[in-house]
């Protein structure tokens, strides 16, 4: 018997969490709008439902 896929789904999950939580502290410290937007295409790659302002909202509320 094969091993359960929500344990790989939640696997999954914690590390794009984890990624984009990366990506968020990379964004904060880039210097140069070519490298916000590159970031930005990252997180596109990682997470596309995920829009600029839902990536960016959490720098916003401090709740980072």
């Amino acid at each position: 018997m094969s091993a359960p896929t929500h344990l790989k789904l939640i696997r999954k999950k914690r590390k794009r969490r984890k990624k984009l939580a990366q990506l968020r502290k990379k964004y904060l410290l880039a210097k140069t709008e070519a490298e916000r937007n590159k970031i930005l295409e990252k997180v596109a790659r990682l997470a596309p439902w995920l829009s600029k302002d839902e990536f960016l909202a959490p720098l916003k509320n401090k709740n980072f």
